[in-house]
């Protein structure tokens, strides 16, 4: 299941509607995003660990559950069930070349 998790979303084009969470602050509207890669890794029977890497404005909890149909494709659909808790980490931000050395 996690093997297909990594094949299923190497490259991807998601279609994301604005997260149920931020609707108050942000216009309902469809977003298309990449997700580059999904690496997995199970840590035991109840925990995976993922690491992700995605198009800036990706909203990855969402990517992960699939807030209620929101956001497709998304990992819980694939596994068959959603997840009870998320614990999110920035590993890494890659900036784009600017030519401009004071950032």
């Amino acid at each position: 299941m996690l093997r297909q998790v990594m094949e299923k979303f190497r490259d991807m084009v998601i279609n994301q509607r604005t997260p149920r969470r931020v609707l108050r602050r942000r216009a309902d509207k469809v977003r298309q995003k990449r997700v580059y890669y999904v690496e997995a890794e199970k840590l035991s029977d109840c925990v995976v660990k993922f690491r992700i890497k995605a198009q800036g404005g990706l909203y990855i909890k969402e990517l992960i559950d699939g807030d209620e149909g929101r956001t497709e494709p998304n990992i819980a659909e694939i596994i068959g069930r959603r997840p009870l808790k998320i614990d999110l980490s920035v590993v890494e931000v890659e900036y784009p070349e600017t030519g401009n050395s004071n950032l």
